[in-house]
């Protein structure tokens, strides 16, 4: 599986009450929401027609996506909301 760890700025904030997501990538900040189908998180945001859905692996400080092609993208977890999301 092929993993990219991402070198730009982002960030990813869940409301478990609200099942909003926001997310940030370099200084573009997106308002979604959330869900768990299955064994997948997805996410959709307001210009998405579908649902995006994701495979969740953590291990230690490091969240793996992997979408459904296989393809993965690392982040560091970090804790509270560093970037004001």
């Amino acid at each position: 599986m092929p993993v990219r760890s991402i070198a730009m700025t982002a960030a990813l904030i869940l409301s478990v009450s609200s099942l909003a997501a926001k997310s940030m990538l370099d200084n573009e900040i997106s308002t979604g929401k959330w869900a768990l189908v299955g064994e997948t998180i997805c996410f959709q945001y307001p210009d998405d027609k579908e649902m995006e859905c994701y495979r969740l692996e953590v291990a230690g400080n490091t969240a793996t996506f992997t979408d459904q092609k296989g393809s993965g993208t690392r982040y560091e977890i970090v804790k509270g909301n560093p970037k004001g999301l």
